[in-house]
């Protein structure tokens, strides 16, 4: 800029007083706190808010709080985005923070402690600068990756970014920075005002262009500058009223912010007596406004609407209905008076129906100027041209009308009537409240379709069709249709429905129907046709409807309204007025801006009140099935309201592509699932203005999956078919084992009656036989004694063998003392029998105490036949599962390795020994006698 355009900015400056603006605020959003240092819209839409209490972002319709357990200090300022999302702020103790994924951090690289002063911060590029007195701390936001660059004279207080450039001040130097070149040092440029007298004033963050602000307190000064080709150029110092706050530039508008007031530092507009610091406006128009004393201010975009005053109505009356013709605008209000207006609206006329009437429900509009007025109780006629008002009915409570060709048709609580009437006259023919169809049944809608010659009528059990003397019942998708309010135009019937939904069906001659569905949040409670505009009321708001176009008209000049609260609309020229409860609105269509549909987002998903995840697809336990979805859509439109549903499918559910449908409440914005099921689910959300999803956000779709417990998991059911098919195997093999060794013991029971038994009592047999026969009869009595008595030895010996009673280890080692020290002790061997045992009712095993005992009987009869020695040592040791039986003669000995291959004893006891498991050795040489050892593991057996 040259010094002529800076004479016509102060000169412009001058007489801006004369011609000021002062801009008006619309109202106070109640915030936590009261003094507000930043504001920001994020690129998502959200509003960011710092002020003394900390951080927070605000929807339009909650806020959302931030803090860190290691703040030094709350008061929060300097909020920026950087490229990845995340929000940066710092503290006035000189702590930095970033707001990323629902939670803020501190950045720890940032010594706060050891600065001077709080830093300024700025994102240039992909890097985060803050000041410091060491020179510059620079952070890199995709990595995090930080360092300081430091300066060999003073640090830096302040700085401005431009694009990529960063300009920086600090102890009357100053300083440029660029990513690629680093921090440098230019020519310092003097300021020189009678309030200033060294450098001491604090950069502004942003630049407008190439002009850069700087604010110097307590002289109230607004310095200038410019920069253009890396050189700096001071261009005004500016004395202020008052003490300076800030300078913002917002869509290219630079504000400076004194106590007294906020300027554009242009000419003609100014904000007074707020005491702001900072101004934003909205991606929709909407200026925000941060005070330091009254806190977080809005003025709303496209307000083009008033409320009509009728000083015609007594205090306390509104008007409940309307409907106009080419030449009257009747009106009826809640204490039962009509409004006649001609069609310039200039006179009135005034017409009270009698005091048991009640209020004016609705406004039917007949052929030559002639309207039908329905009270809560009774039904009139009006004939605005001639003043005529007659009363039709006294107690008939009317819910809808519809007339075709002189005939009447009226929707009440007790049926449906049928009546002739002549509107020239204004005669009613035989008015006898004659019922037909379905009797008394209570009808809350009736249209007829003039090009089909069809009569819809809403009964309480669903949408019927009367024609040609035929009722028949209307389904949409095989079910009843609950209609609240019919209407008709160009030959398509208009249904809306407690369900939340608007059906337009189109009928042709033979009776077949076409149907196109919209759905919104809440039930339809009214509808109301003028023209081509069908302006529907539900819970959530106002929808206008284009039956030309089929499309719906958003309009952000209508105020919000509660549907349940608007009775009637119409419109007149390019106005549209709406009856409210309380209020005639009176809106001016032609400043309508269209509205953008709102944007969803969701925030993060909580598990069982505990863990926190973000990332889609997440795959969860099933004990981690009750979860809260934490949704969040950016709307600051105060005259519609966003509205949220969602559905959820699953490999749970039969009918995955015709999912219902579910509906939060107004300004809900979590989403609550519980007790969750195994299964792959599907999570679709969507926002829609005033409960209308025709022009909604586009689809936010979560997948997650929660996982079958480990005991209903497919490798565990083949675990338990593979253990049960080993359980069952073992089992057969046991049962096998069991009968083979049954089998066993029972040849070897036979074998030894056979051979050993058996062979004795044939040799008694015979033997008693020759002593029968009279020879040798000393000597075979002896030799039957003989044999009887080894019979009898072998039969106890059987029975020792199978009687359980006989499994104890105590009586074991009973049974091999006394066969062993007797036997030694007839054949003039000097028995030691030694014992040692930790258990003696340990149970063994039939085939182990068998097999041991057989092995040991082998041994002692070896001694007796073989050993020819004089003493013979025998040692039993039990210690926990081991059992060790030594046997130990002084008898000649012999060659063990060549002896075993010859005698059959030496392989039976070794046989013996690998059945039970057992290590079995022998230690013997010429002339030193013999040992033989068993061992054998009795938990093994």
């Amino acid at each position: 800029m040259n010094k002529y355009t800076w004479l016509i900015i102060v000169l412009l400056y001058a007489v801006c007083p004369v011609f000021a603006q002062s801009i008006s605020i619309d109202e106070t959003v109640t915030t936590p706190s009261k003094e507000i240092y930043d504001l920001l819209q994020d690129s998502k839409g959200f509003i960011w808010i710092a002020d003394e209490l900390g951080v927070r972002r605000y929807d339009g319709v909650a806020f959302t709080n931030y803090s860190h357990p290691l703040q030094a200090a709350m008061s929060m300022t300097d909020l920026v985005e950087d490229k990845q999302g995340r929000i940066w702020c710092h503290n006035f103790s000189g702590q930095i923070f970033y707001i990323e994924h629902e939670q803020m951090h501190l950045l720890s690289a940032y010594d706060g402690t050891a600065e001077r002063f709080f830093p300024r911060i700025a994102i240039c590029g992909d890097e985060l600068l803050a000041t410091t007195s060491k020179g510059l701390f620079v952070c890199n936001t995709k990595t995090m990756e930080y360092r300081y660059i430091m300066t060999s004279v003073s640090g830096t207080s302040s700085l401005c970014v431009m694009n990529n450039t960063a300009v920086l001040h600090g102890d009357s130097l100053w300083y440029m920075y660029r990513k690629d070149k680093g921090l440098a040092q230019f020519p310092a440029v003097k300021v020189h005002s009678a309030n200033l007298s060294t450098d001491n004033f604090t950069l502004q963050p942003v630049a407008k262009g190439d002009t850069i602000y700087a604010i110097s307190n307590p002289g109230a000064l607004l310095i200038t500058f410019t920069f253009l080709n890396n050189q700096l150029k001071l261009q005004n110092i500016e004395q202020c009223n008052s003490f300076v706050n800030a300078v913002t530039i917002r869509h290219g508008e630079a504000w400076v912010h004194t106590k007294a007031e906020s300027r554009l530092l242009t000419f003609g507009k100014s904000i007074k007596g707020y005491n702001l610091s900072c101004i934003l406006k909205d991606k929709d128009g909407n200026t925000w406004y941060g005070s330091l004393d009254k806190g977080l201010l809005v003025s709303y975009a496209h307000q083009s609407w008033s409320i009509v005053k009728d000083s015609a109505l007594t205090k306390g009356d509104f008007i409940k209905s309307i409907r106009q013709s080419d030449d009257y605008f009747v009106t009826g209000s809640q204490q039962g008076v009509l409004l006649v207006k001609d069609k310039k609206q200039k006179s009135t006329k005034l017409y009270a129906l009698p005091a048991g009437a009640g209020s004016i429900d609705k406004i039917e509009l007949l052929p030559k100027n002639t309207f039908l007025i329905a009270a809560s109780v009774g039904l009139y006629l009006l004939q605005p041209a001639t003043g005529y008002l007659r009363c039709l009915h006294k107690i008939l409570v009317v819910k809808d009308m519809a007339y075709n060709q002189g005939v009447l048709l009226i929707g009440t609580s007790k049926g449906l009537l049928q009546e002739k009437i002549d509107t020239a006259t204004g005669a009613v023919l035989n008015f006898s409240y004659r019922l037909m169809l379905k009797g008394e049944q209570r009808c809350r809608a009736v249209k007829y379709n003039k090009a089909t010659g069809a009569l819809w009528i809403a009964y309480t059990d669903g949408l019927y069709r009367w024609h040609k003397n035929k009722l028949e019942p209307v389904l949409y998708n095989g079910l009843p249709i609950y209609a609240s309010s019919l209407e008709y135009s160009s030959g398509k019937i208009y249904a809306g429905t407690f369900s939340g939904s608007l059906i337009v069906i189109q009928e042709d001659t033979s009776g077949k129907y076409q149907f196109e569905k919209y759905t919104f949040n809440s039930a339809v409670i009214r509808m109301k046709l003028y023209q081509n505009h069908l302006w529907i009321f539900n819970a959530f708001g106002v929808n206008t409807f284009d039956i030309g176009k089929e499309t719906f008209i958003y309009n952000q000049n209508i105020p919000y309204l509660d549907g349940s609260e608007v009775w009637d609309a119409t419109e007149v020229g390019q106005d549209i007025y709406l009856a409210t409860i309380g209020n005639l609105y009176k809106i001016q269509v032609q400043q309508a801006v269209r509205i953008h549909p709102p944007s969803l987002y969701l925030q993060y998903v909580s598990v069982n009140n505990q863990d926190t995840i973000f990332d889609n697809g997440a795959r969860l336990k099933h004990s981690q099935n009750n979860l809260s979805f934490y949704t969040a859509t950016p709307w600051y439109n105060k005259y519609s309201n966003v509205a949220i549903r969602y559905r959820l499918a699953s490999t749970n559910n039969d009918h995955k592509d015709n999912m219902q449908w579910y509906n939060l409440e107004r300004n809900e914005r979590i989403i609550q699932l519980n007790a969750l099921a195994p299964g792959t689910y599907m999570l679709t959300m969507r926002a829609g203005i005033n409960g209308n999803f025709q022009l909604a956000s586009s689809l936010l779709v979560y997948r997650f999956t929660i996982i079958e417990p480990w005991y209903n998991q497919w490798w565990f059911y083949l675990l338990i078919a593979v253990v049960l098919t080993a359980l069952l195997f073992g089992l057969y093999k046991y049962r096998v084992n069991q009968l083979l060794k049954m089998e066993r013991l029972r040849r070897e029971i036979s074998s030894n009656l056979h051979d050993d038994v058996g062979s004795t009592v044939s040799s008694i047999n015979i033997y008693s036989q020759l002593l029968k026969n009279g020879q040798r009869t000393t000597d075979y009595i002896d030799m039957i004694q003989a044999n009887t008595a080894q019979v009898m030895n072998s039969l106890d010996e059987l029975v020792w063998n199978i009687n359980p009673k006989y499994d104890l280890l105590e009586q074991l080692i009973n049974k091999m003392k006394m066969f062993a020290v007797p036997l030694l002790s007839d054949n003039h061997i000097v028995c030691h029998f030694d014992v040692t045992v930790e258990k003696e009712n340990k149970i063994l095993l039939p085939n182990v105490r068998t097999d041991v005992y057989m092995i040991f009987k082998e041994a002692i009869n070896n001694v007796i036949k073989h050993a020819q020695c004089s003493h013979c040592d025998i040692h039993i040791l039990q210690a926990g599962k081991l059992l060790t039986l030594s046997v130990k003669d002084d008898g000649n000995g012999f060659d063990a390795a060549t002896a075993a291959l010859h005698r059959n004893g030496i392989s039976s006891m070794q046989d013996r020994a690998r059945k039970i498991k057992g290590r079995f050795s022998i230690f013997s040489e010429p002339g030193r006698g013999t040992q033989i050892t068993l061992v054998c593991n009795l938990g093994n057996i």
